[in-house]
């Protein structure tokens, strides 16, 4: 039985600008990394594919070229998708892999994932998932105007590295997104000032996390920051659950919050000592779930 696995992602600042449609003429920033929750897919001697699995994984291998229409396989990827966490492009990673017996570089993955989305399937969205969930560490993410992309691991201490992954959280609002918020249209069209607002918070979160004395409480306040600004490309993007939640955190003293992916549902990451985190849980009976970099 063979099993290949590509972990989830979260993105804390800078997502819009990782479009096309925005970073080929403005350039794109984004912050975030693999984390220590996973996407399986696996040879299982058995077909337990949905019609809609069944039909990606025809798509991915006609593809990649092989004719064969074998269907053994298993994922968890239903537990994840539309929920803010790059499962979408980590599922796809983890069935490249297993469909190739892993022949691929992390970059040629990087390359055929993302093309295959964009091509194949139709979608319109960024890049950074991609690369975050194919790359390891807690990084920064550069998208240039060319179309090319650069990236490195932000060279942090130790104890700051720890005490940052001893204060990440998810939240679960219990509904998935079931259509973007966020496209290549609304980005280029109606919301470029919130975009442009997001990509000068992203850089002043770099530049702060590449200073020697970063502090979480800076990028709790940034994430509040570039989580309105996100909130001003599409009105869609929150609801009132979400907007609830968040305020509660705000008013419980957290470092900060904002729903990750294009919205509508999916995840709320939070920024918070540990000792609180576990007093909102009790208090409010929220169910939280406790992540790192990987």
């Amino acid at each position: 039985m063979s099993e290949y696995k590509t972990p989830l992602r979260v993105s804390l600042f800078g997502g819009g600008t990782d479009y096309p449609a925005w970073y080929k003429d403005n350039e794109g920033l984004t912050i975030g990394g693999a984390i220590n929750f996973f996407i399986r897919w696996e040879d299982i001697g058995e077909n337990l594919c949905t019609h809609e699995e069944a039909e990606i994984i025809q798509k991915l291998k006609s593809y990649l070229g092989y004719s064969d229409t074998i269907l053994n396989y298993e994922n968890n990827a239903h537990l994840f998708i539309g929920k803010g966490l790059g499962a979408s492009s980590a599922s796809l990673s983890s069935l490249l892999k297993l469909l190739s017996n892993d022949e691929y570089s992390p970059e040629e993955i990087i390359r055929k994932v993302t093309e295959f989305e964009r091509d194949f399937l139709g979608k319109d969205s960024g890049d950074q998932d991609q690369i975050l969930t194919n790359t390891p560490g807690f990084r920064w993410v550069k998208f240039l105007k060319n179309g090319q992309w650069t990236s490195s691991i932000f060279n942090l201490s130790d104890s700051f590295r720890d005490h940052l992954n001893s204060c990440l959280f998810l939240i679960d609002t219990n509904v998935a997104r079931s259509f973007p918020n966020i496209t290549s249209q609304s980005i280029r069209k109606t919301s470029s000032h919130s975009v442009q607002e997001i990509h000068e918070i992203a850089k002043e979160a770099q530049a702060h996390l590449e200073t020697n004395t970063p502090s979480l409480e800076t990028i709790g306040n940034l994430l509040n920051k570039t989580w309105k600004a996100k909130k001003g490309i599409n009105p869609h993007i929150s609801n009132e659950a979400v907007d609830q939640i968040i305020t509660l955190l705000e008013k419980e003293g957290v470092y900060g919050s904002k729903l990750l992916g294009s919205g509508g549902g999916g995840f709320i990451l939070t920024l918070a000592p540990r000792e609180l985190m576990k007093k909102i849980s009790n208090k409010w009976s929220i169910p939280v779930m406790d992540i790192e970099f990987i």
